[in-house]
């Protein structure tokens, strides 16, 4: 098809293909790294939660691997920069303006690779993984995976649903997977890995200034535990409900000639209107655990700013440390709380992507009602031919009709 060509029906022409830019070509092998179409041994999902997600993620092992191992890094690479940045104070105050290059250019230099190389090195890998590997990959091959097993579903399979629900199903189980996994190693990798550093790092200076840091953790993590079942919940009735609109929206439009000749007006919009407003009710009770958890997290980060900054202060005052763990200590808070707010959300958002995936899987997940009988082979080839030999058919009547009629069609 001519991309340029007017589209048939008064759709829109397919755009051309972009070209292959710089950045583009230096980014191609991690385009290739899965294949959404590779055969399995596995066709039918599992409707466990977690057998489903182990289902989906079979064949992508290794990307997932990948991706933690460099979310991890990220994470540690950025504490580090803080605490680099933190000593570069100290020792820039003990040697003096006149000194400092001479002196501190070992620590300058390994700063400098920190910033300049593992830092935007880590974060483009990871990115890339995101963005190019897993993100795409992960949605077309669990979403082709999940077709191909509905297809093979029985006609009542079918009549007893909405077409449209069913491909919303797909789509959205396919995709709350692939961010399940992306944030499950980004988000809640690297905050994982950030906090472990700067526990280290602080407590490298001062123990309670780690003890902050792990009751902080340990009270982000009691938060979290008390919205996720919650959210989980609300989820999977939001799924439900999303579905449901879109069956009903799409089914009306695909048969609008029915509904035009047989339907009632009134009837059709009030349904839905009906799956709209269920959603919309679902939609807000999702919201209400989010916004409790918003509010949590705010008094938290208040909470650890002030212990962090000012017990940096005090100990900094008493003689016990030196300005540079204030300004390590401010640094880290700062990028600490900044993390928290998305990294929350994201958690959340994550378990809430189970209850889309469980709710999907319940959908899409029965075995095949019409299947090969054991033992089963493929018909034998035919050659196809078709022979009439002496075709007489009159309507019961002496004159007109077809007599003595030979004819043969190949193959």
């Amino acid at each position: 098809m001519d991309a340029h060509a007017p589209a048939k029906d008064g759709a829109r022409p397919v755009p051309p293909a972009p070209r292959d830019g710089p950045v583009r070509r230096l980014f191609a092998p991690f385009e290739r790294i899965i294949d959404p179409f590779i055969p399995t041994d596995r066709p039918a999902p599992p409707s466990g939660l977690m057998p489903f997600v182990l289902w989906g993620l079979r064949d992508v092992r290794t990307p997932v691997i990948l991706l933690a191992v460099f979310s991890l890094a990220f994470g540690v690479v950025e504490a580090v920069i803080f605490y680099l940045i933190g000593g570069l104070v100290d020792r820039a105050a003990a040697a003096g303006p006149e000194n400092f290059f001479a002196v501190e250019w070992p620590l300058l230099a390994v700063l400098l690779v920190a910033v300049i190389v593992l830092k935007p090195v880590t974060q483009l890998i990871q990115s890339a993984f995101t963005s190019l590997v897993l993100g795409p990959g992960v949605m077309s091959m669990t979403t082709w995976r999940l077709h191909r097993h509905t297809l093979g579903q029985s006609m009542s399979f079918f009549e007893e649903d909405f077409s449209g629900r069913i491909a919303q199903k797909e789509t959205q189980t396919a995709m709350a997977l692939a961010t399940v996994t992306i944030d499950a190693f980004t988000s809640v990798g690297m905050l994982i890995a950030y906090l472990v550093a700067m526990a280290v790092l602080l407590g490298a200076s001062d123990l309670w200034l780690a003890a902050v840091v792990v009751l902080w953790a340990g009270a982000f993590a009691w938060a979290l535990r008390w919205g996720i079942p919650i959210v989980r919940k609300r989820a999977k009735e939001r799924a439900e409900a999303r579905a449901s609109v879109t069956g009903q929206l799409v089914d009306t439009l695909s048969h609008m000639k029915t509904v035009k000749l047989f339907a009632h007006g009134a009837r059709e919009e009030e349904s839905a209107r009906r799956a709209i407003t269920r959603y919309r009710d679902a939609a807000i009770a999702f919201g209400h655990p989010m916004m409790a958890m918003r509010l949590i997290l705010a008094v938290m980060n208040i909470v650890v700013t002030l212990a962090l900054v000012g017990g940096a202060l005090y100990l900094w005052t008493a003689g016990d440390t030196g300005l540079g763990v204030v300004a390590m200590a401010a640094m880290m808070t700062l990028r600490l709380t900044a993390m928290s707010g998305w990294i929350a959300h994201s958690a959340l958002i994550l378990f809430a992507e189970f209850g889309t995936i469980e709710d999907g899987a319940q959908t899409l997940s029965p075995p095949h009602d019409v299947m090969d009988r054991e033992g089963a082979i493929d018909p034998a080839p035919v050659t196809g031919a078709v022979a009439f030999h002496n075709v007489v058919f009159q309507y019961g009547r002496v004159v007109g009709g077809v007599r003595a009629l030979d004819f043969a069609v190949a193959p």
